[in-house]
């Protein structure tokens, strides 16, 4: 996380609270209980935004974002639940 500190420049706290009005809305046009605006340093995904998931972070190994930014195939999700496979997705 040490990586990720460096950009709380680049993302003062008081964008929070304006950038949380827009998630809610993306929430509700979309039907959905989790979201976040989220950064990636070298072992996590780093929430500077989120509804849902109530942590700071995941290791990257368990973000289905990070498995989707950093690669050029198309991902099908249709249950996270069962595609789970770390202790990270016990979130869900």
């Amino acid at each position: 996380m040490a990586l990720c500190s460096r950009y709380d420049i680049l993302w003062p706290q008081f964008h929070n609270k304006n950038v949380g009005k827009v998630l809610l809305a993306a929430m509700s046009r979309f039907s959905t209980s989790f979201i976040s605006v989220s950064i990636f340093d070298q072992k996590n995904e780093v929430f500077k935004v989120e509804n849902g998931y109530n942590r700071s972070h995941i290791d990257r190994d368990a973000s289905i974002a990070a498995h989707v930014l950093y690669s050029s195939d198309v991902m099908v999700v249709l249950d996270t639940k069962k595609v789970c496979v770390t202790a990270a997705c016990e979130m869900f």
